[in-house]
């Protein structure tokens, strides 16, 4: 097994060991766009977090697939992070 193999396993053990959550404003008001998203009632306001669309939009397509959860949430920025 190569190196950056065993490199990249171990990163992704440690994003999901010391995985916090859903903590702050900021999560909380993603998760509403994109639940909102979906449901085909998202209304842009003159909000920071309303136009973030490449936050929001990848999310509520996890939301369709995994349905609405923590897990569905934290998924794009994980796999993000593995950038």
């Amino acid at each position: 097994m190569k190196k950056i193999t065993i490199i990249f396993i171990i990163g992704a053990l440690l994003r999901i060991l010391y995985f916090s959550g859903m903590e702050g404003a900021d999560e909380l008001a993603y998760s509403r766009n994109a639940f909102n998203f979906l449901l085909g009632d998202f209304q842009a306001r003159h909000f920071v977090f309303d136009i973030r669309y490449g936050m929001f939009l990848p999310v509520a397509f996890f939301y369709f697939i995994f349905g609405i959860n923590e897990f569905s949430f934290a998924l794009f920025p994980l796999l993000c992070s593995f950038g």
